[in-house]
């Protein structure tokens, strides 16, 4: 997988205190030789918001008592476009403690900054962030349509079918055309599809019914099942529909 930039947000408004923070983040990051890419604010500017209506956010540093906004509100914000990006706080009272853990916060730091705390908070969050990259990496599928490269999420993907010297992938949005064969795809998507015949690979999860013949997906696509594939399908599909 290449290498990417952990996006870091980091905001206070007070400015000196923002330059530490930031200064701490890129000794540490260089430290573990992880590359970031750092956003200072002391305010909620229109971009910051921007990163987060967005879901660029991989880890954030908020103090808690900004001017005229509060860092558990911009966390909120963060945690609907994606409850799993590491939180951490900044703050100089006591009575936000609380708070912090009300949103789920990866923790807190007092002022003024406990270099030891810190470090530790932001190396784990790092990890975090690292992890997550990499589970996304595996829930995409890299694929050139039309000589442009674009990446599918594969929970999009209802099926992928085998045309002439062509592959179809069928997706909720539509149907792209790649070059390749259906074995190469079928070894991308790994164990969330499932083969039914010796042309057609289908998404488990949009599969709505199967019945002797035929496998009917949530798109309206029905498939015939491939006769050495019955049994295998069948049971495979019995028991992925008792598990939801």
């Amino acid at each position: 997988m290449k290498r990417e930039a952990v996006r870091i947000l980091i905001c206070d408004d007070d400015e000196l205190n923002l330059g530490i923070n930031k200064r701490c983040v890129e000794i540490i990051s260089k430290r573990e030789e992880k590359e970031v890419e750092i956003y200072s604010f002391q305010e909620p500017a229109e971009e910051m918001c921007f990163l987060i209506e967005s879901d660029q956010i991989e880890i954030a540093i908020l103090d808690i008592e900004l001017e005229g906004n509060s860092g558990i509100e911009i966390a909120r914000k963060i945690m609907l476009k994606n409850p799993k990006v590491p939180i951490i706080f900044v703050t100089a009272y006591e009575e936000y403690k609380g708070d912090a853990f009300d949103v789920l916060a990866l923790g807190y730091i007092e002022k003024p900054l406990n270099l030891e705390k810190f470090n530790l908070l932001f190396t784990r969050a790092l990890c975090i962030a690292e992890s997550e990259k990499r589970k996304k990496f595996l829930e995409l599928l890299d694929v050139v349509v039309n000589k442009k490269h674009m990446q599918l999420r594969l929970s999009s993907i209802v099926s992928v079918e085998k045309v002439l010297r062509k592959v179809e992938l069928h997706t909720i949005k539509g149907k792209y055309t790649v070059n390749g064969t259906l074995s190469e795809i079928e070894r991308r998507l790994g164990s969330g599809f499932i083969k039914i015949s010796q042309s057609v690979v289908v998404n488990r999860n949009k599969i709505l019914s199967v019945d002797n013949t035929s496998v009917y997906l949530a798109n309206g696509e029905q498939h015939t099942i491939g006769r050495t594939y019955i049994k295998q399908v069948k049971n495979a599909c019995k028991k992925h529909l008792q598990g939801r």
